[in-house]
């Protein structure tokens, strides 16, 4: 394991046997998540309020209705001065394997905000997605799966 890994915690993402990847909504009223790493590409939502991320040496301010994404094995942190809730989709590398078996080469990027129309307009619709799944995991109708 590679030194800048030793002083941070992993965290062990626990993934429904049946779904393959984890998704959930998440509110906080004020925490402070410190420096981990996990096998998961992970996705926030930030559907109300506002959250302060770091990324490996990056730091940036998320407001309410943006996303952002953090690939597997990097390091990341976050601090929520006031409340929020976010929609957060955890998809394990190993789940990614069976449809990208070359997953641990690429690297994943989501810009929000973004100028670009047709890429604007792409993650307008992944927004509705995630909201969409919102929806149908908190009523869990049958065949939600």
């Amino acid at each position: 394991m590679s030194e800048q890994y030793k002083e941070h915690t992993y965290e062990m993402i626990r993934v429904p046997e049946t779904m393959g990847v984890r998704f959930f909504t998440q509110e906080d009223t004020g925490s402070y998540c410190p420096n981990h790493w996990h096998d998961a590409i992970e996705i926030v939502c930030l559907v109300k309020g506002e959250l302060d991320v770091t990324v490996e040496s990056a730091a940036f301010h998320v407001e309410e209705g943006q996303c952002f994404l953090v690939n597997s094995c990097v390091i990341h942190s976050t601090k929520c001065t006031s409340s929020n809730t976010g929609l957060v989709l955890q998809i394990p590398v190993d789940f990614i394997k069976l449809y990208l078996p070359e997953v641990e080469q690429l690297k994943f990027v989501l810009k929000d905000p973004c100028e670009e129309p047709v890429e604007r307009t792409k993650l307008m619709r992944f927004k509705e997605t995630l909201l969409q799944m919102q929806v149908v995991n908190e009523i869990r109708p049958e065949g939600y799966i």
